[in-house]
């Protein structure tokens, strides 16, 4: 009897109160006597049960008697069963008091919850004056907060809490902070706290404003409370003094230089990490109003009028001379500067098209207006004040080097020049390919690639239907047309249609495919899009359904896993990126956000101006949303191909293998993580759904009748086989290489197993170079993964590292044995009834050995293989075929 109430019984009926379903000679009845539906024993036991006895603490039953098999698998007279259903919330971690000033939040601690078996949300709930959030420590706060279970479990997830800035002034003794959810004991944590009746001190620095190189500041504290204050000043953002003195000698100041002052208050009644309200300074020593910037040193006019002797030899120093309201005129050339402007707004003249690196305005209330066209080759970073372009800023784009922009603040007015450069690469064997673009301004048409490349359209060509009209090199890409073409012609090839004139709206979000050459820019001139953005996908009911070319529509790369994860639910988690080769062929590269890597240099980053195929989850019409968190704000340069749609802690190991033949290669991804399947799961997997062409070759595994470019399954605890396939074009020679492996724990043993030539080789020591006079070959290649069992948790025994080869085999299996194991060893192969039908002893001398068995005159099934040593025993399973 279990703890509830509930009994097991076993004997040898196999109908309970004429129900067939669960009563294979073992059911669990209710405190009413009729039969529990949730102890699911599928098929159960094939012969009698003798015996159960439940375990100590009440979550297992033991099981014994005549039977071999439970549910489909071997279980030789024992079974262990699980038959704890109760949900149940638990809490970690520990919560000191908390402390604040009135109308200022605490500072935020935070715990873990977790729970399994749960029918519903665990709810929490904070007590009056607290609040709480699953997001971060700093934002995501409510009063309440709810946990959806995944699978009827809750992973261990961080809860940070705080005293609200909304608390009245007061002690908060043992206040009650619930977790409740259906049917589970709700956990309840008591917190303590006080607020200080103050209001939140502020700081402010005297002198207010300086025009010399050397001072001394003062910082004054207002609505000071009881405890010790630490005051950080601060030149630029970066600290100069660090001490509980309130006063700071400056030296070495210069034109531009902000100064602040933050505080710390600790020890008293209320404790705060930090406060700098108006406190900030100028420093503006006194200069002429125009600045000259030059790169050549010399004195002389150069070009300008009136140039003054003494010049500035970098924008750096440019900026720092130049006044609020002034000018800076910057001459022709390339500035590799890193140039940042702050406390002023002045006018920046470019004479002669020069090109600066990086440029970070972060000036409050400043305005930086363009009188002359400027270019950034990497990063133009705006966290406050306006840059007024007056169309003269361009965006430079080339082999090496992207333009950018980082909207962290303020705003930029004006139209703005984009480019977007198409880069030569290794596996572009030819000039001319297909790249997929998208466009990073907003309110233009299709018109903005004709200046560059021009455009041939014709909406009435049919890419599936062979049709005598103009073939486009023009093409967007709709969903549903899927449903409407040819069943049989490939999946991507069904959506593509041609625009019907160069007047058509230029879609922000969606994606586009154009024919053209390599080393092309592509510029794109109008208003930076930002902020929120969106458009609509869809999924019909064909099965090939759901694809969506859409597009980075920042003037910035964009994080895929972060896109993802803003649009859970709504689509896959993979992307599929096109590597032209030829004008109308090429290879493709991989990435899932799961596995947080990807085939052929695929990475999470997608570039600006690329376009990419994302697939919906879920048949009908939702809209796909961007933001300016899936955006980088560092400098990056990702690769820009043709593209069709942190995890370490959750991976326990990721393998990469490369298929290359005689030029073009391709690669296949196998990981093993915590959540994933061996079926296909959205977030994980990555289908090998369209094959290269041009004469590359193809690699992919397949599990659940599905071929895989990335699979993701679970967690490696034993040895996994997996089976690996090819499809190239013609026959030849080719060769399989390890070119990635990690997060696996210790050493584990990955081979690869030719059953064409009967050989199990080691992957990881050396390439496997084959031949073939098969384009296709679904039973030759296999992978066999055998974890390093000594370096996981809580294992003491010896390794398994037993293999057997070919398996299913007609005849003759090859056993390696590779642990520490020495002495006399004996095999014995066995049927599933324990009777004996091959036995061989040896001694083993070194760490491997290799044995052959025969099974060749025994009758098709499963048999199990026995090995046994000086504290070792193995058993493996053989099927004979």
């Amino acid at each position: 009897m279990q703890a509830d109430g509930k009994i097991i019984v076993g004997g040898a009926f196999t109908i309970f109160n004429g129900n067939l379903t669960n009563a294979r000679r073992i059911v669990r009845l209710n405190t009413d006597g009729s039969q529990d539906a949730v102890f699911n024993t599928g098929t159960g036991f094939n012969s009698d049960v003798f015996s159960l006895k439940m375990s100590a603490d009440g979550r297992f039953v033991y099981v014994g008697g005549k039977f071999t098999n439970f549910n489909g698998l071997v279980r030789l007279r024992g079974a262990n069963l699980l038959c704890e259903v109760t949900p149940y919330v638990v809490l970690g971690g520990t919560l000191d008091a908390f402390t604040t000033c009135a109308g200022t939040p605490s500072e935020t601690q935070s715990y873990t919850i977790a729970g399994a078996n749960l029918t519903s949300d665990i709810v929490i709930t904070a007590p009056t004056g607290f609040e709480i959030s699953k997001t971060n420590a700093t934002s995501g706060f409510a009063s309440s907060q709810n946990l959806t279970p995944t699978s009827g479990n809750v992973a261990e997830t961080t809860i940070y809490i705080r005293i609200a800035s909304t608390a009245t002034a007061g002690n908060y003794t043992d206040s009650e902070l619930t977790h409740t959810a259906t049917g589970a004991t709700t956990q309840k944590a008591f917190l303590q706290g006080a607020v200080n009746n103050s209001a939140a001190p502020t700081v402010s620095i005297a002198p207010a404003s300086i025009t010399t190189v050397a001072t001394t500041f003062t910082a004054t504290v207002s609505n000071v409370p009881s405890g010790t204050i630490t005051y950080n000043f601060k030149k630029d953002g970066v600290s100069q003094q660090n001490t509980t003195s309130n006063t700071w000698n400056a030296t070495g100041l210069a034109n531009g230089n902000v100064i602040t002052c933050e505080i710390s208050i600790a020890g008293g009644t209320c404790i705060l990490s930090s406060s700098a309200t108006s406190n900030s300074v100028n420093v503006s020593i006194g200069t002429g109003s125009i600045i000259y910037v030059r790169k050549d040193g010399n004195d002389a006019n150069d070009g300008f009028t009136n140039t003054p002797t003494g010049a500035k030899l970098t924008l750096i120093g440019g900026v720092a001379a130049v006044p609020d309201g002034g000018t800076v005129v910057l001459n022709t050339g390339t500035y590799n500067e890193n140039v940042t402007i702050t406390g002023k707004g002045f006018s920046l003249q470019g004479v002669g098209n020069p090109i600066v690196q990086a440029i970070n305005v972060n000036a409050t209330g400043k305005t930086i207006n363009l009188i002359g066209a400027v270019g950034i080759s990497e990063l133009l970073r705006m966290q406050a004040g306006d840059l007024l372009t007056n169309n003269y800023l361009s965006l430079l784009s080339n082999a090496t080097q992207q333009g950018m922009v980082a909207n962290l603040g303020g705003s930029i007015v004006g139209n703005v020049n984009v480019q977007r450069f198409v880069p030569t690469y290794a596996e572009r064997t030819t000039v001319q390919g297909y790249n997929y673009f998208s466009s990073p301004v907003s309110g233009k048409t299709i018109a903005e690639f004709n200046d560059d490349v021009p455009l041939v359209l014709n909406p009435n060509y049919d890419f599936v239907v062979q049709y005598a009209g103009a073939f486009p090199n023009f093409y967007r890409y709709e969903e549903s047309r899927v449903i409407s073409s040819p069943p049989t012609f490939n999946v991507f090839e069904k959506g593509w249609e041609s625009p019907s004139a160069l007047s058509e709206a230029l879609d922000v979000g969606r994606g586009y495919i154009l024919n053209l050459n390599s080393g092309t820019v592509i510029d794109f001139f109008g208003a930076l899009n930002n902020g929120n953005l969106s458009l609509p996908i869809t999924r019909g009911n064909a099965s090939n359904a759901g694809w969506n070319l859409v597009g980075n529509p920042y003037p910035s790369p964009i994080d895929f896993d972060a896109l993802y994860a803003l649009n859970s639910g709504q689509i896959d988690g993979y992307n599929y990126r096109r590597i032209a080769t030829a004008p109308y062929s090429g290879t493709w590269a991989y990435y899932v956000q799961g596995a947080g890597t990807g085939t052929n240099s695929s990475t999470n980053e997608i570039a600006l101006g690329q376009g990419f195929f994302v697939r919906k989850t879920n048949i009908g019409i939702s809209n796909f949303s961007f933001t300016n968190a899936v955006r980088l704000t560092t400098y990056q340069n990702p690769q820009f191909y043709r593209t069709e749609s942190t995890e370490s802690q959750n991976i326990n190991g990721l393998l990469k293998i490369q298929l290359a033949g005689k030029v073009l290669k391709d690669e296949t991804i196998v990981y093993f993580r915590k959540k994933a399947t061996e079926q296909f799961d959205n977030a994980f997997d990555a289908p090998k759904i369209q094959f290269n062409t041009g004469g590359a070759p193809n690699v992919f595994t397949h599990t659940s009748k599905q071929n895989f470019a990335i699979n993701g399954l679970p967690e490696l605890s034993k040895e996994t086989l997996v089976p690996l396939r090819f499809i190239i074009s013609e026959k030849g020679t080719f060769t399989f290489k390890m070119t990635e492996m990690k997060h696996f724990e210790g050493k584990p043993k990955i081979y690869l197993e030719d059953r064409q030539e009967g050989i199990l080789h080691d992957i990881l020591q050396k390439e496997y170079t084959f031949s073939t006079n098969l384009t296709y070959d679904s039973a030759r290649f296999f992978l066999h993964f055998l974890p390093d069992l000594t370096a996981q948790k809580n294992q003491v025994n010896v390794s398994s590292q037993a293999l057997l080869y070919p398996n299913p085999t007609d005849s003759e299996v090859s056993i390696s044995l590779e642990n520490e194991v020495r002495g006399n060893i004996s095999i014995e192969i066995t049927d599933l009834l324990g009777r004996v039908v091959a036995a061989q002893s040896m001694e083993k001398k070194e760490e491997k050995m290799k044995v052959n068995m025969s099974i060749e005159g025994l009758p098709k099934g499963i048999y199990l293989l026995k090995i046994n040593g000086l504290n070792y025993t193995e058993t493996k399973k053989i099927i004979k075929q």
